[in-house]
């Protein structure tokens, strides 16, 4: 069995797809503060055990554009359904700093 595809291994590209779509809706806006790019982990997958996850939030609305995806969905049943836990927030300009020091879309940090 390949590594990708060992039960529990969480697979797609959300990282990469939420940067992208932040980069698309939030570098065009005025205050740079309307699109925040969501680092954090979900506990409701079908992996065993929490995953590392990327979406973008718009207030509260969650913008998930994971593995060609693109669904709206309120931040409140968002993170219900998920079991958001360990969010990191980045604003466009800081997503775009750490992108550019890490040279990869993320994680940029372990969780605690």
């Amino acid at each position: 069995m390949a590594n990708d595809e060992r039960k529990g291994e969480p697979k797609g590209d959300c990282f990469f797809a939420a940067f992208n779509h932040l980069m698309d809706v939030g570098v065009g806006d005025p205050d740079g503060e309307r699109f925040t790019l969501i680092h954090g982990n979900l506990v409701h997958l079908p992996q065993d055990s929490e995953v590392n996850h990327a979406w973008v939030e718009e207030g509260s609305i969650v913008h998930e554009v994971s593995n060609g995806q693109n669904l709206k969905i309120t931040k409140l049943k968002y993170y219900d359904q998920f079991g958001v836990t360990k969010e990191r927030r980045y604003s466009v300009i800081d997503a775009m700093r750490e992108n550019g020091q890490h040279g990869h879309y993320g994680p940029w940090d372990e969780p605690t």
